[in-house]
């Protein structure tokens, strides 16, 4: 979302405006949202240039109960100035696809309906249509590049029961997912070693960061939802 020079940048603290001049800013707020176990994260950065400000909202389960300040917090930050510039996967301007929200065995979750065919690692371009147009896979580079790399994909049970419903919060609908199972990929150095290895082929590209599979009523593989954040060089 963009807007021009919003109302709330007037009540963020002086700290936020310490270096606006030599450097653009990102500033975040969480609070919590009453009577429930989520966080709401507000982030939004502001382009010197042409003085406007992406926002981005963000709903977070945590079920901790921990403090959390509802003040804002700014960082100066180079590299903002720039309205293509996703810094530090912050701001998406350009989503691959529209998000379903999706609430699998009561826990919600956002991921875009995938493509036929994606995969975990695989990385590429936004077509037109906004259909995304694979162009590489990353092990397979891994492979060409023959790095001792350790990006083996984690697994992460989805429910404790074999058969689940996701629920469409937005379209009240759901799907039955047998035996649901999301595959991410690591958090680790050997991940951010790789990438820097290809940052130039990977600039602008989206990368599939995590992926949700589930077998079918004829005990087929498919893989209907993923994850996935745009790349900039920095």
């Amino acid at each position: 979302m963009l807007v021009k020079t919003p109302e709330h940048a007037e009540h963020m603290n002086s700290k936020a405006r310490s270096g606006a001049e030599r450097y653009g800013q990102v500033r975040i707020m969480q609070t919590r949202l009453p009577r429930t176990t989520s966080i709401l994260q507000i982030s939004s950065i502001m382009w010197k240039s042409s003085r406007m400000c992406g926002v981005k909202l963000g709903v977070f389960h945590d079920s901790g109960f921990g403090v959390v300040s509802s003040e804002w917090t700014a960082f100066d930050v180079n590299g903002t100035d720039d309205l293509d510039c996703d810094w530090r996967g912050l701001m998406i301007l350009d989503q691959p696809r529209k998000y379903g929200s999706y609430e699998i065995d009561g826990v919600p979750g956002n991921f875009s309906a995938a493509p036929d065919g994606i995969k975990l690692g695989d990385y590429g371009h936004l077509m037109d249509s906004k259909e995304f147009c694979c162009e590489g896979i990353l092990f397979a580079d891994l492979e060409l590049l023959s790095l001792a790399a350790d990006i083996t994909p984690r697994q992460h049970r989805l429910s404790s029961m074999d058969r689940v419903a996701a629920w469409n919060l937005m379209n009240v609908d759901h799907l039955t997912l047998y035996e649901p199972l999301m595959l991410s990929l690591p958090r680790n150095d050997d991940l951010k070693s790789l990438l820097t290895s290809l940052s130039t082929p990977l600039t602008n590209r989206y990368l599939v960061l995590r992926v949700i599979q589930y077998f079918d009523v004829h005990h087929k593989i498919l893989v209907r939802h993923c994850k996935a954040i745009r790349l900039v060089s920095k």
